[in-house]
C-alpha cells in the first residue's frame, strides 16, 4: 500500500505491471489532494490481506470511504474482488466497487482466447460490474474470451486520466456508453439470451 496523497480513497489493482503504471501516473499528478491511497492487490492473496488495510488507514490517520477494485476481466479477478468486497465488510470497510472509468477503457483492448465460461457462472461473476457493463462482459467469458489489464498499456492509461477533471470520478464513474464491449468487439447479448446450460438462446450473435 503507498500513501500517495490524502483524498480518502483507496484503488487496489491486481497485476504489476498496471500497479506500475497507476502509480506512476497518480505519484505524479499535479493536485495532490486528488489522489488517495494505492494498493497492489496480487490476486487472492487480497482476499486474506485486505483486513491489513483498516490497520494502515488507523496507523496512518488516513481513513477512506470509499474502496475501488481494478482486476483482469476473467472469472478468478472478479470473483477475487467479490470476496475481497466481503471481507472489507466484515472489518468495517466500505465496500469494494469496480473502477468502472478503467474498466471501460480496459474492455475496448484487444481479448484472449480462454476456455469458456458457464453462462450461470459468468453471470454471477460478473454481478459485481456495473449493470451498463456486466452483462456484456458476461457474454465475453461466455465466448471463451478475457481482458488481461495489459490490454490497457501505459499510454493509454495516460491519455484516459486526464487532470483536467477531477480525478475520483474519472477513476470510480466513467461515461455510460451504450455497450462499451458490443462496441469493440462486434455485439454481445444480454443475460436473458444467455441460456442456463451456457448456450446461447435463438443462436451465436
Amino acid at each position: 500500500m503507498f500513501e500517495l496523497g490524502p483524498a480518502p480513497w483507496m484503488l487496489i489493482v491486481e497485476n504489476t505491471a498496471a500497479f506500475t503504471n497507476l502509480r506512476e501516473i497518480l505519484g505524479a499528478w499535479p493536485d495532490r489532494g486528488q489522489v488517495g491511497w494505492l494498493g497492489f492487490g496480487s490476486g487472492d492473496q487480497l482476499i486474506a490481506s485486505i483486513p491489513t488495510a483498516l490497520a494502515s488507514f488507523r496507523e496512518r490517520d488516513h481513513p477512506v470511504d470509499t474502496l475501488l477494485m481494478y482486476a483482469d476481466l476473467d472469472l478468478d479477478g472478479l470473483h477475487c474482488a467479490q470476496q475481497a468486497s466481503h471481507h472489507a465488510q466484515i472489518v468495517g470497510l466500505p465496500p469494494l466497487l469496480p473502477a468502472t472509468g478503467l474498466y471501460q477503457a480496459l474492455l475496448t483492448g484487444q481479448p484472449r482466447s480462454h476456455p469458456p465460461a458457464a453462462a450461470s457462472e459468468a453471470l454471477t461473476a460478473t454481478a459485481w460490474l456495473p449493470p451498463h457493463i456486466a452483462p456484456s462482459v458476461a457474454r465475453l467469458l461466455a465466448d471463451g474470451l478475457v481482458l488481461r489489464q495489459e490490454a490497457l498499456p501505459l499510454p493509454r492509461l495516460r491519455a484516459l486520466l486526464t487532470p483536467d477533471a477531477p480525478l475520483l470520478p474519472q477513476l470510480r464513474d466513467g461515461a455510460l456508453p451504450a455497450d462499451p464491449v458490443g462496441q469493440a468487439h462486434g455485439g454481445l447479448h444480454s443475460p436473458e439470451e444467455l441460456s442456463p446450460q451456457g448456450r446461447l438462446q435463438g443462436g451465436a450473435g
